[in-house]
């Protein structure tokens, strides 16, 4: 162990220690308690044994500095100053509950005592605190952002990309390493060569110490250390602690008895007890024993008070449930001048970035290439000049991290839009994105939103391949919590920006790489309008056509061909997939009587099955005939020309498919109307 600090304490502080550590330890062993009764709504994870550190950790943090943890929560949760019945209610699932019942065990909150979040995924909140640190540098606060985890989350590959870009921007950032010797049942030395745990940061320029996490006097002094000289403008840094887990990873099994443990190590561990060290202490500065025993009659009556409480605090109901998964958008704001220009789809997106950076300073642009003089296909051109590097900056290549991080932003104030220049990469942000962006407001009881918009462009063209051309739609709008738009027209690519910016949920914008280039009016100065809607690109009787992003392009040349021969076709665009406007195409298809979905994906399980089960259960009897589907063929995108051209349907595709479903023989589709490209206006 350091010994570096030493572990003098004033009395006031060791007191402060030893009831965090009984309040910490006895509520645990009444969980132990509970938890055969089946009372208790979800797993546990217990920090018996592991006081000490959540206790000194939590003692040296100001009230104003934000704590990020782990599923083994109810340590730093009530280290941190969560209340005893919120989280004793919200293990009951009850509507009482810090998280009103949404999150159990693993997603303990306290935003208002400055623990912003704890997860059930392995290092997920890292990045979270590491984009909350991002935040109070933009905003210059004087706070700390602290990540708390286990040995095992350094074997993810996000935390190094969070040390990288907190090292890199010289964050306030504190990293809090607990380790307990165990992840799950693997030991230390049996997943890393290097066991010295602390010194992982260093290749990133991230120094880090080593303390004794049974010693909250020790972990006290050493955290308040830390935190000076990282407030003062030093690096961040790593605490790693050594502690010991006496029970099974998860659950209230019996101390030290699985069967990986280690022959002495009960003994040993017993010998280092956090809580015993701790009486030992406060005796040795002069408490008296009936001092000692006050405190833990005390933390008793505490705790069966919280029990109680528990017990008669109402189940939350499901009613209105539906309701809670996204924050209230804004109202529109008073129009100010509206000015109609005609402009391009990459300059309508520029000019909403543009005039949200103008009137909202927590505006920033991060990702990679952003700051390039072409700006993501000149859509962000120009930002890094007028706006300063501050707040428009080129990011490592680190989507899982640097998606997690404007998530951590987005909690702490600002509002980030994060540029992925291909939607294939974001597979490699689902953690961030799907399981923690998208369920943030749920899972923490609605207590907290996430502002973030996330734009990805789709890179069809150039024989971009298997790993550069997906359309990913259909992933995102299946999963609660994150709004999901394609925008088509440059109208709707400025207004929808603007929209999404304005939102306080998280937002994904997928964005064509061949529609940069079209034109067509767009309403400068219109306020940002609601997110959920749909448009009629044109009106016809013959057969409703649903189409969305490229593909509404491609059906659109396909409608003017098919009016040349006697049919007209209705162009419903879905614009916004999640949350799903159904009624344009529902009230279109009870007058046609025929639909056909033109999807910019791949029609397994993808959106166009959605637009047609939707159909078929509110508008069945209107159909005339069979639903048809169009979208990928059924592999990964190609690269060779004749091939390219079979993946993907095109306008052709779309007029031979309306031909058939009018039971019409289609005439030559090789005709300049539907294979010349499309250049506006809309």
């Amino acid at each position: 162990m350091s010994s570096s600090v030493a572990p003098a304490v004033d009395k006031a502080v060791l007191a402060d220690l030893h009831r965090s550590i009984l309040r910490i330890r006895l509520a645990e062993q009444r969980i132990v308690e509970i938890y055969p009764t089946d009372k208790i709504q979800s797993p546990i994870h217990l920090s018996i044994g592991q006081e000490a550190v959540c206790a000194g950790v939590c003692r040296a943090l100001q009230p104003q500095d934000h704590l990020y943890g782990t599923y083994r929560g109810h340590g730093i949760y009530l280290a941190k100053g969560g209340t005893m019945e919120g989280m004793f209610a919200e293990l009951y699932g009850k509507d009482t509950g810090c998280a009103r019942g949404r999150g159990g065990s693993m997603h303990l909150v306290a935003p208002e005592a400055g623990l912003m979040a704890c997860s059930a995924i392995v290092a997920s909140t890292i990045p979270v605190a590491v984009g909350d640190a991002l935040a109070a540098q933009l905003q210059g606060r004087r706070r700390l952002s602290v990540a708390f985890f286990g040995d095992g989350a350094i074997d993810e590959g996000v935390f190094f990309e969070s040390l990288n870009f907190a090292a890199l921007k010289k964050l306030p950032a504190l990293f809090i390493l607990e380790n307990n010797r165990y992840a799950i049942h693997s030991r230390v030395g049996d997943r890393r060569a290097q066991t010295e745990l602390f010194r992982i940061g260093e290749g990133l320029g991230v120094s880090g110490e080593r303390f004794d996490g049974n010693d909250a006097a020790e972990v006290y002094a050493a955290t308040a250390k830390a935190a000076k000289d990282v407030l003062a403008g030093g690096p961040p840094r790593i605490l790693e602690f050594m502690t010991y887990r006496w029970r099974e990873h998860v659950g209230a099994g019996a101390d030290f008895k699985e069967a990986y443990r280690e022959p002495g190590e009960e003994a040993r561990t017993l010998a280092a007890d956090p809580l015993e060290l701790s009486r030992k202490r406060l005796l040795e500065a002069g408490f008296s024993a009936a001092e000692l025993e006050r405190m833990e009659a005390e933390a008793r009556a505490e705790i069966e008070r919280a029990v109680a409480f528990a017990e008669k605090s109402p189940f939350p109901t499901p009613e209105g449930m539906l309701g809670e998964v996204y924050a209230p958008a804004p109202a529109p704001a008073a129009a100010a001048e509206v000015r109609p220009t005609t402009m391009k789809y990459r300059q309508a997106l520029h000019t909403a970035i543009h005039r949200a950076m103008e009137s909202d300073p927590s505006v920033l642009v991060m990702g990679i290439g952003v700051d390039d003089h072409k700006g993501t296909f000149g859509s962000t051109e120009g930002l890094v000049e007028r706006f300063g590097r501050a707040r428009v900056f080129d990011t490592p290549i680190a989507e899982g991290a640097m998606t997690g991080i404007a998530l951590g932003a987005a909690v702490a104030g600002m509002k980030p839009v994060h540029v992925h220049i291909r939607t294939d990469f974001l597979y490699l942000a689902m953690d961030q994105l799907l399981n923690m962006a998208a369920k943030w407001r749920f899972m923490f009881g609605g207590r907290m939103s996430a502002p973030m918009v996330v734009r990805a462009v789709i890179g069809r063209s150039w024989g971009q391949g298997a790993q550069h051309s997906q359309a990913l739609q259909s992933l995102f709008a299946h999963v609660p919590g994150i709004k999901v738009a394609m925008p088509t027209t440059p109208s709707d690519a400025h207004d929808l920006l603007l929209s999404a910016i304005a939102d306080p949920n998280p937002v994904l914008l997928i964005e064509h790489r061949l529609l940069y280039e079209i034109s067509g009016e767009v309403r400068v100065g219109a306020p940002p309008q609601e997110f959920r809607r749909a448009a009629v690109r044109r009106h016809g009787k013959d057969l409703t056509i649903v189409a969305n992003s490229y593909m509404a392009v491609e059906s659109l040349k396909a409608a003017e061909f098919l009016a040349q021969h006697g049919i007209e076709a209705e162009i419903v665009d879905p614009v916004t997939l999640a949350p799903f406007d159904d009624g344009p195409v529902l009230e279109s298809v009870r007058r046609t009587g025929r639909l056909l979905i033109a999807d910019s994906g791949w029609t397994a399980c993808g959106f166009g099955a959605e637009v047609a089960a939707v159909v078929a259960e509110k508008a069945f009897s209107a159909l005339k005939a069979p639903v048809r589907r169009l979208g990928f063929a059924a592999t990964p995108c190609p690269v060779s020309k004749p091939l390219e051209h079979a993946f993907y349907p095109d306008a052709g595709a779309v007029a031979a498919a309306a031909f058939s479903m009018l039971d019409r023989k289609a005439p030559d589709l090789r005709a300049p109307a539907l294979t010349t490209t499309f250049k506006g206006p809309f």
